[in-house]
Parts: C-alpha cells; structure tokens; sequence
C-alpha cells in the first residue's frame, strides 16, 4: 500500500490544484461565452420563424392560389427547419460504438471485479455499469451522453484492453484502473463534463448533420417551389455554422487544457491508491506493450497475405516484447520487460505549451507524481491472473480482430509453435545485430569516400572504443536535431498556436523561432559531418580488420550507396506523377478542363516514366508477398482513370496503392542491404580481437 494519507492530507492532496482551477475559469468562462452566443442565435432563430410566418401569411392572404400556399409553406419550413437545427442537439445521443469489445460480467470474471470494486471504494466512486474488454492497449471510461447528462447522473462504462493486460502487473493494472475511476472520483470534476458536452454539441451541429441533410433533402424534392426555401435555410444554417465554428476553437482549446489537467489529477488519485511508483511504470508498459502490440498486428497483416491467421494475438504479442526487450536489453521482472527512461541524448531541447494535446507526454506526468511521497509495494504477478478465463477472452478477442476477414479466405491458423518460430524469423530480418546498440537503426548512412584516408600513422583502437556511448548517441542526437528544426519552423509558421517557448530552457518569443532556426541548422550540419566521419572510421575498422572479408564490405557498401542514389531518381520520378494528382487524391473540386489536362499529361508523360522506373526495383518487389504481381498488372495496364462521366475510383484507388506498396518495398529493399553490412561486420567483430592497431 503507498505511505498511508490522513483524510485531511488525502483531502488537501485530491482537492483541484491551482492550475486545474485556472483551467476550470477558462472553461467555464469558454461555457458562459457559448451560452451567450447560443441564446442569441436561438432567439434569432424564433424570430426568424416569426418572420417566416408572417411572410407566409401575407404572401397567401394577398395573393390567394396554390402557388403562393405552396410558397409560403415552404417559407415557414425554411424557418422550422433552421430553428430545428439549432434545437435538435437537446434530443441528439451519442452512443459509443461498442461492437469493438465484449462485455463481461462478475460472474465471469470475480477477482477483476472485486479488484475495480475494492478500488472504487477506496476512490469513493461508483462501480462502472458496464465492463468490456478490447483486443488493444487501452483503458477508458465512457457513457453514451445527451445533452441531459450534463444535469443528470450517469453510469460510467469501463474498457480494458487486452492488450494492456498482457503487458502489465497486477499493480499497474489497478494503478490504471484508478486512474480511469479517478476521473470521476470528486464533483469538481463535472466541470469538465460540461465543457466536454459544449464541445461535442457544437461538433455535432458542425459535421454530424447527416440525418437533418437527409430531411432537408427530402423536403426540398417534394416540389420545384420547396427549393428556394431549402435554399434560403441553408444560407442562414451556413451563417450559424460560422459563428459556432469561431466558438469551437475556444471551446475546445478550453476543453484541452482543463482535460490535462484532469489527467494530472487522475494520476494523483491513482498514486493515492497504488502508489505513484505503480503508475509511472504502468505509463511506461503501456507505452511498449502498445509498440509490440502494433508490431504484433503488422505481423498479423503479412501473414494475411498467405491467407493464414494468428490463433492467439496475445501469444504472438508475448513473443514480440520477448524478442524486442531481448534486443534492447531490458530486465525482466515477473515475466515482463522493464522498459527504462528515454536517453537524454534523445530528449528535445524545445519546450512549449501544447494546447491543442489532451494528454500530458510521460515525463510531464512522471514530473507531477515524483513531487509526491506515494511509494507502493509491488506486485508483479501478471494482470492476467485477476482473469478466470483468460484462454477465451485470448480466442475471442482474436476472432473479434478477424471479424472483417471471411473465413472461407483462410487456409489455417498458426498454432504456438510456428507462431513464435515465424514471429523470431520476422523479427529477425527486421532487427540489426545487438552489438551496435541502435547505432543503424532507422536512418541511412550518408555516403563517404571508401578508400580516402591517410595512412601515416596508426594508433590503438578497439571495436568498444569505436562505439561507445558518445558516438551511439550521435544519431539520436541528430534525430532529436532535426525534429527541434521542424518544431522551430511550425512555431516560426504559425502553424503551432503559442506565443513563446522554451529553448535550453530559456524563454524567447515567437517571432525569435527563426533565429533559434539559423543555430539549429548550423549543428545538424555539424553533426551530420561527425556521423559521416565516423560512419566512415567504422567501415575502416572492419575493412582493415578483415581478412578475406574486406573486398566484399567494401562492395556491399559501394552497392548500398548506389542503391540509394537510384532511390532518390526513382523517388522524383513519383512525386512528379503524383503531386499533379494530390489535389484529386484529396476530393478537391477540380475544373473538367484541368482534370482532362492531368490525366492526359499523366498517360503520356508520367506513367511511362514510372513504369520504367519499376522494372529496375524487381527484386525489392518480389520480396514482398503479391507485390511482384501487382507491379505487373500494372505495367501491362492501360489504364483511363477519367470518363467524362467521372473517374475510374477502382484505377485510381490501385495506382494510388501501388504506389504506397512500392515506396515501402523500396525503403525495405535498401534497409536490407544496411541490414547485409551489419551483418558482414558482425562476423568480422567476433573473428578479430578486442583490439587492432589501424591505419587512421
């Protein structure tokens, strides 16, 4: 249990800090101003149907027959219908989607249940309604809402993904049950309801207007006459859009800042009850049970292409964090890896203040509970224990996953076994060898001179020297580099809503982002030189080292960079095709000529280009289950893509995964080929001893 709290400390602990109070003012004052602004547009409304009214009764009095009937029954439904939009959230529900879960109940289920039970009474809040489980790595509580349950209690639900519990303890689990509970655990809290209901009222009013469209619509069709006042309708809907679109974007900022600071405080009630220890670690499980979870369904996906499906997703997931905690180096305790913190060569330099986030990042939240003295005990027993029947829930969540996937489609399901060999075998060909801890992954190497160096004089050097931490930390360091410049160029764009930030953390003013820019560029540049030189040293590491190796590093390398020079004319070659296209891509209304003039250019210029191109990749293609025979289709096509009646969608849909599919199997293709030099080095590593005296 954590250090025990007095009623009066836990009070004082839970009660809104002063940020959550400053956030609540801004909400509610957000709330007041979309009130004002609603009533008005209300009473503007009734007056417009007032006037409507009106209208329609002099139009028929002073000009009697069945035109001006129809005319003015059309003019008084053009009024109803403006006063319906404005008025029909208040019946409006908005249900959660739950067909992606299955529900479970005490019965099933008792030591889960009395874990949330024993939880909920230690937080002072009710038990969920309902419980369900996902297949993923998730935790929430919802409630189908109304405008009413603003004013009305509410049962919460409560989800748990299955994933999540793979990879968790037993205390991270209920560290993350409380959290979800302690969001709902004191009355100040409502606060945020309100703001959340404001905001979805004043979304579903902007974008979730199908069913009133469908009205409109049918109204409009009943008579030519009928028209103009849809018309005049939609003119005054229009105008209410954009006032209300002006008031989302401070309702929804308001609603952002007020739900992190409500994360904050779920974390302390949480910490109260579990200790702030238990959440730290369950924020970083979750974290890396979510990267092999999506690792995980990716397998999942290339296995499909063979028309078979994982029996177990959690057993495939187990293996992965297995294979990838072994690859990193991580501890195992209870059965779990133990990810550790972030390193700080790969930590941002930048701070700002994101309001457009709901959530706080990791080191924030960890930030917040470390100022507290809330250390639990431990249990590492995995969460799967509190599960009575944790071998069904695994089947079904597996098939709920597969629901879309017809079963006449597949051949079988892999069993244990072929499961974790396939798994270690597809994880192999994607992981680099270990000795070079990250030092090549996810980045390319920059090409440099493979005989150029001077040979005058030799010193003593060894393999550990040549990667120790400092130059293991130069990619990363350039990675964090160059994502600092693209933050400094959004800030400088306005693209980010902020009016400072923080940079090694000193504050400067927005409008200084552009110089911060100019230092930035010049380190990357800095860095970029240091990486080459010493991409370079290792290459003479192993190539002097070698025996009978050298000639052929050297040519795996001479055969990487030419791989990617060929890359980057392949690379042109597709964006020349599709940057005309984007606008088509992205539904934009796009004049008849200008559509004829791209399509034309497109078959006369840029696809034979592309399917040029393409056969000189068939080797990355045929690496990639259906890919080859796709690519082929293709280049024997003649494809239209535009009739004057309208596009061809399945041949655009194709060109436009094709391309996605082959820029994939290109980066897969020269990542290989790093993969193949690594490789090369690592046998060489294991021939020669720890230390070489070498040309430099």
């Amino acid at each position: 249990m954590p250090n025990k709290l007095t009623t009066a400390a836990s009070a004082k602990l839970l009660s809104p800090s002063s940020e959550y109070k400053r956030e609540a003012s801004k909400a509610m004052m957000a709330i007041a101003a979309f009130i004002i602004v609603y009533i008005l547009l209300f009473l503007l409304s009734l007056g417009l149907v007032a006037l409507c009214v009106a209208a329609a009764i002099w139009l028929i009095a002073a000009y009697t027959g069945w035109i001006t009937l129809l005319l003015g029954i059309g003019i008084i439904g053009s009024g109803v219908m403006v006063l319906v939009f404005i008025t029909k959230f208040l019946f409006a529900t908005s249900k959660t989607d739950e067909t992606d879960s299955i529900e479970i109940t005490a019965k099933q289920h008792p030591r889960l249940f009395q874990s949330i039970r024993s939880l909920a009474e230690q937080i002072g809040t009710p038990m969920p309604k309902k419980v369900l489980i996902s297949p993923d790595v998730n935790a929430a509580v919802f409630y189908n809402s109304s405008f009413w349950s603003m004013f009305l209690p509410v049962r919460k639900n409560l989800k748990i993904g299955l994933g999540l519990i793979n990879g968790v303890n037993i205390s991270e689990f209920e560290a993350v049950v409380a959290h979800e509970l302690g969001h709902f655990s004191q009355r100040s809290m409502k606060v945020g309801s309100w703001v959340y209901q404001m905001n979805r009222i004043i979304h579903d009013m902007l974008f979730n207007n199908t069913r009133f469209n469908e009205g409109l619509s049918n109204l409009v069709n009943v008579h030519g006459i009928f028209q103009l006042a849809g018309l005049l309708a939609i003119k005054f809907i229009q105008g209410i859009q954009w006032v209300l679109q002006q008031m989302y974007g401070v309702i929804n900022k308001s609603y952002l800042g007020l739900s992190r600071q409500m994360e904050f405080h779920a974390d302390l009630v949480a910490a109260s009850v579990c200790g702030s220890n238990n959440v730290i670690n369950a924020l970083r499980r979750i974290q890396y049970a979510g990267e092999c979870y999506d690792a995980t369904l990716q397998f999942c996906n290339k296995s499909l292409q063979n028309k078979r499906m994982v029996a177990d997703i959690y057993a495939a997931q187990s293996f992965v964090s297995q294979i990838v905690a072994t690859q990193r180096h991580l501890k195992f305790e209870g059965g779990l890896p133990v990810p550790g913190e972030n390193n700080d060569s790969r930590a941002s330099r930048i701070a700002y203040k994101d309001q457009w986030s709901s959530h706080p990042t990791l080191p924030e939240r960890q930030y917040h509970l470390e100022r507290f003295d809330l250390i639990s005990d431990v249990d590492s027993s995995p969460a799967w224990e509190l599960l009575d029947d944790s071998n069904s829930l695994k089947t079904d969540l597996t098939e709920l996953v597969y629901q879309g996937v017809p079963k006449d489609e597949l051949k079988d399901a892999l069993n244990a076994d072929t499961l974790k060999e396939m798994v270690e075998d597809e994880l192999e060909r994607e992981l680099l060898a270990p000795i070079f801890k990250g030092y090549y992954d996810q980045r390319l190497i920059t090409e440099f001179d493979l005989t150029g160096w001077p040979s005058d004089r030799r010193v003593k050097v060894s393999f550990d020297e040549l990667l120790n931490e400092s130059s293991i930390a130069l990619p990363k360091k350039l990675n964090v580099l160059q994502q600092d410049m693209m933050t400094l160029q959004a800030i400088s764009l306005g693209y980010i809503d902020t009016t400072s930030f923080d940079f090694d953390g000193q504050r400067y003013k927005t409008k200084e982002a552009a110089s911060i820019l100019e230092r930035l560029q010049e380190e990357v540049k800095q860095c970029q030189d240091a990486l080459k030189v010493h991409d370079q040293e290792i290459f003479r590491y192993f190539y002097e080292t070698a025996s009978e190796e050298g000639d052929a590093l050297k040519a795996a390398y001479l055969g990487y960079f030419e791989l990617q020079k060929v890359s980057k004319v392949f690379q042109t070659t597709v964006e020349a095709m599709m940057s005309p296209l984007e606008p088509i891509f992205n539904g934009e209304t796009v004049p008849l000529e200008t559509i004829q003039t791209l399509i034309r250019t497109h078959k006369e210029t840029h696809e034979p280009a592309i399917k040029s191109k393409l056969r000189e990749w068939q080797e990355a293609f045929s690496a990639i289950a259906g890919l080859q025979e796709k690519v082929e289709k293709f280049l024997h096509s003649d494809y239209q893509y535009f009739h004057h009646q309208g596009f061809f969608d399945n041949e655009m849909q194709e060109l436009q995964e094709l391309v996605n599919h082959v820029d994939a199997a290109v980066a897969s293709h020269i990542w290989q080929q790093l993969k193949k030099i690594t490789e090369m080095q690592a046998k060489i590593a294991m021939k020669v001893r720890p230390e070489q005296v070498i040309p430099v």
